[in-house]
């Protein structure tokens, strides 16, 4: 089966460089490792709320689509980078279009885990995860 979804109603950051499929697997993982390992969760009810949570900069966005053979698991879905604007307004755009999927986003990061991931669900559902490692105290 073959994912023609991509983020092409998303303008994309003119200054990031193309992402491989290896950083964009990396990323995605790495992401999902937080959902699946959460210590926090955070509902923001609506779109608004969501963009007042969020501040300005680089987002990176993932489509959520493992596909899986025995043991082997492998980032199948979309990848993009976008600026907070850029990013709100696609959210927008998709749900008004009914073509909201399944997605992680999370602020840039350079090493680690993202200090926070948005779990967006088809229905308009986000969910906002800290990761177990930033907890603080026993």
């Amino acid at each position: 089966m073959r994912n023609l979804y991509r983020f092409a109603a998303l303008r994309a950051c003119a200054d990031s460089a193309p992402v491989s499929s290896e950083t964009a697997s990396a990323r995605f993982f790495a992401m999902l490792a937080v959902i699946h390992h959460t210590s926090t969760t955070h509902s923001p009810r609506t779109l608004d709320a969501l963009a007042a949570e969020l501040a300005d900069g680089r987002y990176w966005l993932a489509q959520k689509l493992i596909v899986a053979k025995g043991r082997t698991r492998r980032f199948a879905g979309a990848f993009a980078i976008a600026r907070k604007p850029e990013l709100i307004e696609f959210l927008a755009g998709a749900i008004d279009r009914r073509d909201l999927r399944e997605m992680l986003i999370a602020a840039e990061w350079t090493d680690g885990e993202p200090n926070w991931v948005v779990h967006v669900g088809e229905d308009g559902s986000f969910a906002i995860h800290t990761p177990a490692s930033a907890r603080i105290g026993p």
